[in-house]
């Protein structure tokens, strides 16, 4: 329905019919005319909204910028004009961080600027000034820099492009090399086993770590301990000669580092071999070249105070380069040393103003600015951590349910439960003390745990349809479960809104949970005090809005949706048995010995019931918050995804482990999280369903019942969508054959039978049409690119630049029917699919059920993702040539 831009319907200064949608503020009156005051109140608050973030985004950068040059320049003595843009500079490449990088190849501009200010407006002058040819030509030195950093890369990308099958092999057998040493004869440390991929990376930061070795053992050994550390005596100055070859050696170092490791990323095949992406690669965080930041400390007054900057530097890239080897984000050591370059600088500034000793302001200015950027982000986390958590304030009084149980899964035993053997029948048990207020314990054995809802429905008796007569409905929860009910003295806090995140689910919202009592610590084993409430806003199942009650007008649409919330029991508990049999696989997956991947750890949840004896009940799934500073990522989907896309093998060797250890009968997919900590997975099984798109029907007596602990699956036909992108991972079925070599060989000859049937074959190759948007967010899911430690973490949001990358990407143009990537969507949006008659169609019909969706899904993906299609079309589709439908859903089309 499209809405009309005329007046209403109804007289002037008339009554509106009951059922006409009311007008928030600033909208038409009963009279019609504008609401001005409503409006100047919107705009007043839209303003001081962008205001303020506008003043959070730039105000801190901005002070840093400006205040550090009044600081020195006005109350230090000597000016220094040029040097005065080195903090914005210093700002902009973080804040700009893309568009400074991307046009990189500028800097020596700068760099002669800062000169051309410091010659003719400054009080002193740089020892050389007198020959200006000299000195111009001498700020043109980042230009050389540059161009042969550039040049490398090229060289790279080249040599990627026409050596890359002999690059691979090479790389290969030094990584079998290193396997057979690490794991297999187990005479090496396993810390110095790299994958294929990562061998010249590997390198290259062991190049950076003997480099950063030798700087600071020929420093000691050549020009001995500084005798003047803050340069407060003239007879220091001796020493500037020395000192300014070491701040040149710095450079040189620093950019043979940053080009040597630029240049194995791209011959490691981290990158396409496109030449114009090589300059748009400088902005990546792990790539940003530093070396710039020094030439301005050793083309002024290099004295022997650099001596700190450069010690903590080198000390910093001896750990950042040993996470980089492991994929892993170093932060202990490097902000044990950003605290001293910051407190270095602090007293740096601080000496300069009250004249106790003098220092070079471009010192000053890099070991401030640098060190704001890395406390603004420091500060950033805090105080987004403690806005989010803050809102936590309502007290939980409640039921907490764990499960012990189930004839499919492996529920692992809680601590608690150590030596306390649960009853055979169904009852209260003793929970041996609560630390956590009075806490109550019931068991529930297996298919006996009942949950009473209260429901309304129209009484047809009474021929006005005005009466609504109500009633029990009971729903069995699959497995066994452990109750308990706490108080709120347990500590348990919940925020009533929801948190706002980068990468929202389609189905679910999330609330903060704070467990300030322990107590979800003392009865789930759950780490840490921060929890994810998570809370459907949409049935998984039927596809419908669960929307807010207290939002609703008739009695009629308040009733319809309290049952709608009544009876999404189910999901929940089975969401929490799906993180059971979850957590069972990587269990066993973490006892495989001398597999070269990492361990992992799978997210285990439990269920929050609060107001069970209210009117209106509600359920949470509660697992424990992931705090890790790398971004939430989807590492697989449920549905095919070309090959090659991935590159991370940890969480594709664990889907297809799930393979091989259900004897071919589930395969767990949908891995998403951060790092190694994995969440809400889904299963596949190998069940032959009617429609293997219809997960919502279990009851349906003519196809096949699908397992009670799951509520979604996507059955054999699914599972050899997933299965067949997976084998076409190269490095993962590498790694596979050496692993489980008889196992690896049957799914081989499994998926060349799938692939020579004429209509999955005809689906594969209409999916790989679709390849584009997977390589898009797979691509930017490099762990080379999100190693080390990142100084501009502030300014820098991996989650949102995902999702930015994503949508940035014109797929609304065509359209095939499902969302990015799976329902729950964590990592990828909703395609936009309005520019379309198709999507327009399929927007019109989100209400009509989960069916419509799946049938049209069905369809395009027939003929083509990017095949024309009509309205006819559309119609053949949705209506009434399709015998699913019923004669609701055709009235709505």
């Amino acid at each position: 329905l499209v809405c009309p831009t005329t007046s209403p319907a109804w007289p002037v200064g008339g009554a509106a019919p009951a059922m006409e949608p009311s007008f928030d503020e600033g909208g038409p009156t009963k009279s019609g005319e504008f609401s001005r005051t409503a409006t100047a109140q919107t705009a007043a608050k839209e303003g001081f909204k962008y205001g303020s973030a506008w003043l959070y985004n730039w105000g801190p950068p901005i002070a840093c910028a400006v205040l550090l040059p009044l600081l020195l320049n006005v109350f230090g003595g000597e000016q220094h004009p040029g040097s005065a843009l080195l903090p914005a500079v210093y700002m902009a490449s973080w804040k700009f961080r893309v568009q400074m990088y991307s046009h990189f190849y500028l800097m020596p501009l700068l760099c002669l600027l800062v000169y051309v200010l410091e010659v003719f407006f400054s009080s002193v002058s740089p020892e050389t000034s007198d020959d200006w040819a000299a000195n111009v030509g001498w700020q043109m030195l980042p230009m050389v820099a540059i161009l042969s950093h550039y040049l490398l890369v090229v060289i790279a990308s080249d040599v990627r492009n026409s050596k890359g099958a002999a690059i691979d092999d090479w790389c290969q057998s030094v990584s079998d090399f290193l396997d057979r040493k690490c794991y297999q004869e187990m005479t090496w440390s396993p810390i110095l086993y790299a994958k294929p991929e990562r061998i010249l990376l590997s390198m290259a930061s062991v190049f950076k770590i003997i480099v950063a070795i030798v700087q600071i053992v020929l420093a000691a050994a050549l020009l001995g301990a500084p005798q003047d550390l803050v340069k407060c005596h003239p007879e220091g100055q001796e020493a500037q000669g020395g000192w300014k070859a070491y701040a040149w050696t710095m450079y040189g170092v620093l950019c043979a580092q940053d080009t040597l490791y630029h240049a194995a990323v791209y011959l490691s095949g981290n990158f396409g071999g496109k030449k114009a992406a090589i300059r748009r690669s400088f902005a990546e965080p792990a790539l940003q070249p530093t070396y710039w930041e020094w030439y301005f400390i050793a083309s002024y007054y290099p004295t022997q105070s650099i001596w700190l900057p450069i010690t903590v530097e080198c000390l910093r890239s001896i750990p950042v380069a040993l996470a980089r080897m492991r994929d892993k984000q170093e932060v202990y050591v490097s902000n044990a040393l950003w605290i001293i370059d910051v407190s270095a600088g602090l007293f740096m500034l601080f000496s300069d103003i009250t004249g106790y000793c003098d220092f070079p302001h471009n010192v000053v200015y890099r070991q401030l600015s640098l060190g704001f950027v890395w406390a603004v982000g420091i500060a950033e986390a805090w105080w987004r951590k403690r806005k989010m958590w803050g809102r936590a304030d309502r007290p939980v009084e409640g039921r907490l349910y764990f499960p012990v149980g189930h004839h499919e899964i492996d529920c692992q035993h809680r601590k608690w439960m150590g030596g306390r053997p649960l009853p055979e029948q169904s009852g209260p048990i003793d929970l041996g003390g609560c630390a956590c207020g009075k806490c109550k314990g019931y068991f529930f054995a297996e298919g006996e745990l009942e949950l009473e809802r209260e429901e309304s429905k129209l009484d047809f008796a009474d021929p006005t349809l005005q009466t609504w007569v109500t009633y029990k409905r009971k729903t069995t929860m699959p497995g066994a479960w452990v109750r308990i009910d706490v108080s709120k003295k347990a500590g348990i806090r919940l925020s009533p809104k929801p948190m706002g995140t980068a990468l929202e689910g389609q189905f679910r919202v999330i609330h903060p949970l704070v467990d300030h009592g322990r107590c979800l610590r003392r009865w789930g084993d759950f780490n840490g005090r921060l929890f994810a409430a998570k809370r459907y806003k949409k049935d998984p199942e039927g596809g419908w809005d669960l929307e807010d009650i207290e939002a609703l007008e008739t009695e009629a649409e308040i009733r319809t949706m309290s049952n709608r919330h009544m009876r999404m029991l189910k999901p929940y508990f089975q969401d929490c048995l799906m993180s059971e049999k979850a957590a069972e696989f990587g269990r066993a997956f973490n006892e495989i010995e001398n597999l070269s991947v990492r361990k992992v750890e799978i997210m285990r949840a439990c269920i929050m019931e609060l107001d069970h004896d209210m009117s209106m009940p509600t359920l949470y799934l509660v697992e424990r918050f992931l705090e890790d500073d790398a971004p939430f990522q989807k590492f697989n989907n449920n549905d095919y995804v070309p090959g090659n896309y991935s590159r991370i093998n940890t969480p594709n060797m664990l889907s297809l482990f799930s393979y091989f250890k259900s004897d071919r009968t589930l395969l767990m997919c949908d891995v998403q999280g951060k790092k190694t900590k994995f969440t809400d997975m889904q299963f596949h099984s190998s069940d032959e369903l009617d429609d293997y798109d219809d997960l919502g029907d279990d009851e349906e007596d003519d196809g096949h019942e699908m397992r009670d602990w799951m509520h979604s699956d996507g059955g054999f036909v699914m599972m050899k969508r997933v299965l067949v992108g997976l084998y076409k991972q190269d490095a993962l079925q590498a790694l596979a054959r050496k692993v489980w070599p008889e196992q690896t060989a049957l799914l081989e000859e499994e998926v060349q039978s799938w692939l020579q049937e004429p209509e999955f074959s005809k689906e594969i190759k209409a999916l790989e049409k679709a390849a584009k948007m997977y390589s898009v967010y797979f691509s930017a899911l490099n762990p080379v690119m999100q190693t080390g430690s990142i100084k501009g973490a502030a300014f820098i949001d991996r989650e949102a630049e995902l999702t930015a990358m994503m949508q940035a990407q014109s797929w609304g143009n065509t359209f095939d029917g499902g969302n990015t990537f799976d329902d729950d969507n964590k990592s990828g949006s909703r395609r936009d699919s309005s520019g379309t008659i198709l999507g327009r169609t399929m927007d019109a019909m989100a209400g009509a059920g989960k069916g419509a969706g799946n049938t049209l899904d069905w369809f395009i993906r027939g003929k083509g993702r990017n095949s024309k299609v009509t309205p006819l079309d559309a119609m053949a589709a949705l209506g009434e040539d399709n015998p699913d439908w019923s004669g609701a859903q055709r009235g709505t089309l």
